[in-house]
């Protein structure tokens, strides 16, 4: 569906959607767990749809009541193929959670998924003795074969995505030994870190010393109660909204939040914006921006909106640490280049960085999101500022992660139809 944006000025409160991340991990941990877990204010979206898929795929007992009720499977196995749809953390996670359910799981998903970063993962539960079948180049489908796992010493890349040492961390519970998890080259730090808080809080024993992370074997995962955060990825457009056109209050993003993004408010307030924050609030406003420089290794997913706000900040913009952009849903430094040079923005690619120069008066023009939600979201927001009006081709893509953001620029007072 195409959708015309025009130029228009947010104001009002409005509640920060639930945080995907963590509505991705309460599933999975809820389905390991025996007894009966209740997840408060869940994020219901294409890609957290997709992991709910694949806890009833292995057994798990899943009602959507006022909250999301998982009773956990007393065996883990997988029933006919896991589709994983879009979603690169259900692909990661249910790959490596595979190995330990009972004969073989069968792996797939859709096309653009198949070309998202897998091999590292692979390798590194082969060294783990998980056999495993694969497509050319380790792509998808994917047959893993359950088997006991010993334990012991792993190396991982960090540098390619957070996600797969987040699935070994994850996996290593059911582990007959310790495992001992060594990462080269952390980036996306906080997601990892969000992976240990959700399973600290199903009982789970997790230890940490800098890039090393030390879990015993012969664990269980225990039931519980859980209360989806707001999240701060999806909070972001809505922050940067009001930031370049108008006055808006955003609820439900916590203080003392473990998620990474929130990095966005500091980065705001250091290219001049007015922001201020009390307990589980945000309040913010049309600010002359400055530019900044500002790296994005632990912080990817905000580099497309960081982008938008570099074109109206005075100066040069440097944007750091930009390469694992290009194994997102898109490529995401040449879609976002694209999308946002066609409204006339000066961006220029270098060495695994983006350098923009600001301001300029942006003006509307028909975007191609090469189905990636979050160059959609940046290029609607970019419409709200831009002359004449804007057209987001295929703006149905933003269901993967924010269903309702559209629904929310408009009862902000947004002008889209």
């Amino acid at each position: 569906m195409d959708l015309i944006i025009k130029e228009s000025m947010l104001q009002g409160k409005i509640k920060a959607p639930p945080s995907k991340s963590y509505t991705h991990r309460y599933m999975i941990i809820s389905s390991l767990a025996r007894g009966v877990s209740e997840i408060g204010d869940p994020l219901f979206c294409d890609d957290t749809m997709k992991t709910l898929e694949a806890c009833e795929k292995i057994g798990a007992d899943v009602r959507v009541k006022k909250d999301l009720i998982i009773q956990g499977s007393e065996k883990l196995m997988a029933e006919g193929v896991i589709d994983c749809g879009c979603s690169g953390t259900t692909l990661r996670f249910f790959t490596a959670l595979a190995a330990t359910f009972s004969g073989l799981t069968v792996i797939t998903g859709e096309e653009n998924l198949r070309k998202r970063p897998l091999r590292e993962l692979l390798e590194v539960l082969k060294r783990s003795g998980v056999k495993i079948l694969s497509g050319k180049n380790r792509s998808l489908p994917v047959v893993v074969f359950g088997t006991r796992i010993k334990g012991g010493k792993i190396s991982i890349r960090g540098d390619i995505s957070s996600q797969f040492i987040s699935a070994m961390i994850m996996l290593s519970p059911k582990a007959e030994s310790t495992t001992e998890i060594l990462v080269n080259k952390l980036q996306s730090r906080p997601y990892v870190e969000l992976t240990l808080d959700v399973m600290r809080k199903a009982g789970i024993e997790v230890y940490q010393e800098d890039n090393r992370f030390f879990i015993p074997g012969t664990q269980e995962f225990k039931s519980g109660k859980y209360t989806v955060e707001g999240d701060f990825s999806s909070a972001s457009f809505l922050i940067a909204a009001g930031i370049l056109n108008g006055k808006v209050s955003i609820s439900g993003l916590k203080k003392d939040s473990l998620q990474g993004d929130k990095k966005i408010l500091k980065i705001i307030r250091d290219m001049g914006g007015n922001i201020r924050e009390r307990r589980n609030e945000i309040d913010v406003e049309s600010s002359d921006l400055r530019s900044t420089v500002i790296d994005v290794s632990d912080t990817p997913d905000l580099a497309p909106i960081y982008t938008l706000l570099a074109t109206q900040a005075e100066g040069v913009t440097e944007i750091k640490n930009t390469g694992r952009l290009r194994f997102k849903e898109s490529d995401r430094v040449s879609s976002i280049i694209s999308e946002l040079g066609k409204m006339g923005a000066k961006i220029e690619e270098k060495k695994d960085r983006l350098i923009i120069r600001g301001p300029v008066r942006l003006k509307g023009a028909v975007i191609d999101p090469h189905h990636d939600h979050r160059v959609a979201m940046t290029c609607a927001v970019a419409g709200l500022i831009a002359e004449g009006k804007t057209v987001i081709k295929n703006s149905e893509c933003v269901k993967k992660s924010y269903p309702l953001f559209f629904d929310d620029l408009i009862r902000m007072g947004a002008d889209v139809s």
